[in-house]
């Protein structure tokens, strides 16, 4: 029951952390290109002027986390796909499990030194697998670069 407790608090702790920090400017710079306006009594002529403004939403590798950035790259994925909300979301999610299995796996052990080796080597090892399941699914729902399925 501890083991559980702790990988919940691991899993919720830094899936927030992680969407505030890392997932939450990505998704705001979204919103502002796709012209969803977030804050409700502006003018209807200001709101038409920045419409005008905006431009094609173009993907930056550095404005993005390192992981998103490896799994793009990785599985050739289009980032301007109407999928590409959903692909953040769950990489989120995904990522906070793998930290969560990872603490949870390596607490189980009494020495800090084998709680490290352990935790890194289990994160390691998930996060690639996890990473290659998402690119992967993503690739079959149709947000690959080149247009293919395969």
């Amino acid at each position: 029951m501890l083991y559980f407790i702790v990988f919940l608090l691991t899993f919720v702790f830094s899936y927030v952390i992680y969407y505030m920090i890392s997932l939450r400017p990505e998704l705001n710079r979204i919103e502002f290109y796709e012209g969803r306006e977030r804050r409700k009594g502006k003018k209807e002529s200001e709101r038409k002027q920045k419409k005008q403004a905006k431009k094609k939403l173009k993907y930056d590798q550095k404005k993005l986390p390192s992981e998103i950035a490896f799994v793009v790259y990785r599985y050739r994925l289009d980032v301007d796909s109407k999928h590409y909300r959903k692909f953040l979301l769950s990489m989120g999610l995904v990522t906070a499990f793998d930290l969560a299995v990872a603490v949870t796996s390596a607490s189980v052990l009494d020495s800090v030194f084998f709680q490290v080796i352990v935790g890194l080597v289990v994160l390691l090892i998930l996060a690639l697998l996890t990473y290659r399941l998402i690119g992967t699914y993503f690739q079959k729902k149709g947000m690959r670069k080149d247009g293919t399925n395969q």
